[in-house]
């Protein structure tokens, strides 16, 4: 006796761990795609399926998609009846003939959407839900009441640049900006520099180097550099063009002109030594320290005339300017002897 109820324990312990018919792995699979401006839904055996007598299905699709009627359902040539409800989305097919076998990866139900007006990218959720499985005997499939789902994602499309970053001039030690604006709002920036048209691409470290506004500090050093932006999203990455910047100094002068003796018919040189940028120099004079002042045509940073005995006692001074200002020496005087 107490043999047999050990025997009947351990039987019992058995059933309870055989999993339960419906756990068993889903038979079938819904995949979403995109065909000639249609979704279309395929709902496929995952698995050899024999004996197949009938299904009812029902769709459940986002707002705004719709059964395409230019399109009719497909279903797997072993059924020959089908019963749908007015939006097609609801329907009974079964085989009055024979029983169906439906081989793994075959199609089962092949149904077409419209898709809304306004198809905005994003991810779309679709899901079959199988109401009726059933065989030859009318005896239910696993996956009778099972739900099988399927998402579509409509990319977005790549990202443009809309703003272009600008190339600027600025004086040493001011701030400079440049901007690039993409028309995918959710982009990712990321600004890079290089020193010269054929230097490598550096990622900067200036302030807003990751958004849409990078701002440097203007070094002479700098000068030359070029800028530009990557915008990127989960579509894909753009690169804007490149932003040339321009730095400039204003002038000064580091080294005076001085005061020259030299014998009458012979030349006489005044020189200026300044630093700055793309800097012009235009000489000036007087026939005396109280007399007003002309200009010589021309010029660079040494002026040499002709040491003529009229000319003793004349002041000579340069005027160094750029696009930030200019600069004007100390003068020097002229001694004929």
């Amino acid at each position: 006796m107490k043999r047999l109820l050990s025997l009947l324990l351990c039987l019992l312990l058995c059933l309870t761990l055989l999993p339960a018919a419906h756990a068993e792995e889903a038979s079938l699979v819904l995949t979403a795609a995109l065909e000639e401006g249609d979704i279309v839904l395929i709902l496929s055996a995952a698995e050899d399926l024999s004996g197949v007598c009938g299904l009812h299905v029902r769709y459940i699709v986002p707002e705004g998609f719709a059964y395409d009627t230019q399109r009719p359902i497909q279903i797997h040539e072993g059924f020959n009846n089908l019963t749908a409800n007015k939006d097609q989305l609801d329907f009974a097919m079964e085989s009055t003939k024979n029983p169906v076998d439906i081989e793994a990866g075959e199609a089962i139900v092949t149904m077409y959407l419209t898709v809304p007006e306004e198809f905005e990218p994003g991810i779309y959720h679709f899901a079959v839900e199988i109401a009726e499985a059933y065989d030859w005997d009318f005896e239910d499939y696993p996956f009778r009441g099972q739900t099988f789902e399927a998402d579509y994602e409509k990319p977005f499309p790549p990202p443009v640049i809309v703003q272009q970053p600008q190339s600027a001039v600025a004086a040493v030690g001011e701030t400079v900006s440049f901007t690039a604006l993409c028309d995918n709002l959710i982009a990712a920036y990321c600004w890079y520099y290089r020193s010269g048209e054929n230097a490598e691409w550096t990622v900067c470290s200036d302030p807003g180097w990751n958004t849409d506004t990078l701002t440097v500090e203007a070094e002479l050093s700098c000068s030359g550099y070029q800028y530009r932006c990557e915008a990127s999203c989960r579509s894909g990455s753009v690169l804007s063009e490149a932003a040339t910047l321009t730095v400039q100094q204003a002038p000064s002068i580091t080294a005076q002109p001085q005061s020259v003796t030299a014998e009458a018919g012979t030349t006489a040189s005044f020189a200026v030594t300044a630093e700055g940028t793309d800097l012009s120099y235009e000489w000036q004079y007087r026939t005396s320290a109280s007399g007003s002042w002309n200009k010589y045509s021309g010029g660079s940073g040494t002026l040499t005339i002709e040491a003529k005995s009229y000319r003793n006692g004349y002041q000579y001074r340069c005027v160094v300017t750029n696009s930030l200002g200019s600069v004007t020496s100390e003068a020097a005087t002229l001694t004929v002897r």
